[in-house]
């Protein structure tokens, strides 16, 4: 849930201003109070930009919560992409 709440905010300020945020920390206090810890080690959430989104994820790997790019959401999966390629 901690993912979540931070990618929530991390979209709204994408919708602000266009881009990502640089770090978790400019989150602060406009979209979110404060940047929660990762239940795991106790320090802040780990962000990740990416050249198609970001992720905001915690020590454990499968504990992510992903956003894309504008340009790079409603896309087919890619096993579809490859099933309608002649």
């Amino acid at each position: 849930m901690r993912c979540a709440v931070v990618g929530i905010a991390c979209e709204r300020y994408r919708q602000k201003h266009g881009q990502w945020p640089a770090t978790l920390d400019a989150l602060t206090p406009n979209f979110i109070q404060a940047v929660p810890n990762d239940p795991l080690d106790g320090k802040q959430l780990k962000y990740t930009k990416r050249a198609d989104g970001v992720t905001i994820h915690s020590t454990e790997k499968d504990i992510a919560f992903r956003l894309w790019n504008p340009e790079a959401r409603h896309q087919p999966p890619p096993d579809a992409k490859l099933e309608n390629t002649p």
